[in-house]
């Protein structure tokens, strides 16, 4: 009361001693990562929550994959038919190529039997038969020209059906891609 201080005494004790800090403010982590998915959908399975403490690879989530399953179906049946496809077109390139051989075949023998006729033409064969024997060797030739044509038509629509392949399975990869997607795993500890 007199403006003196005043002091409170104790005797000297041996103990432990005690700290607290007291602080106020945001606690901020040293490294921070921000977890989603490339693919959308509703969440079937939640494993983590915030603040859950979590290992490098550890499933957090899991996207139903109902609609992309489907997908991955789908892809792989568009895979199928077109490798039956390429298979068709090659059994096509095959058959062409036989077409081929046998016109090159019957154009030789018409040839053949256009240059015995043309032999016998000095007074055994009549004019109109030469005639029709040389229109049968050209139409026959010609034919195998149709044949080699249609040959190539058939080589091309192979080598497409091998590029739709190709096609297909891109499509293929991408959708078992996003089926993987579907599970979140944690990318650190």
């Amino acid at each position: 009361a007199d403006g003196a201080p005043a002091y409170k005494t104790a005797a000297v004790e041996r103990g432990p001693l005690q700290a607290v800090v007291a602080a106020g403010g945001t606690v901020n982590p040293v490294r921070q990562v921000s977890v989603g998915s490339q693919v959308s959908g509703q969440i079937k399975e939640l494993h983590a929550d915030f603040n859950t403490e979590v290992k490098q690879g550890q499933l957090i989530a899991r996207i139903d994959p109902e609609s992309i399953l489907y997908r991955v179906r789908q892809a792989q049946a568009d895979v199928d038919a077109v490798r039956a496809q390429a298979l068709q077109q090659q059994a096509n390139v095959a058959a062409a190529q036989a077409a081929l051989s046998r016109a090159k075949l019957d154009a030789a023998n018409a040839a053949r039997d256009l240059a015995r006729q043309q032999v016998l033409a000095q007074g055994f064969v009549s004019d109109a038969a030469l005639d029709a024997v040389r229109n049968t060797a050209g139409t026959l030739a010609e034919q195998v020209k149709v044949a080699e044509a249609q040959l190539e038509v058939a080589r091309a629509q192979a080598a497409s059906a091998q590029a739709s392949i190709g096609q297909r399975e891109a499509v293929l990869a991408q959708a078992k891609v996003d089926l993987d997607r579907t599970e979140i795993r944690s990318p650190v500890d």
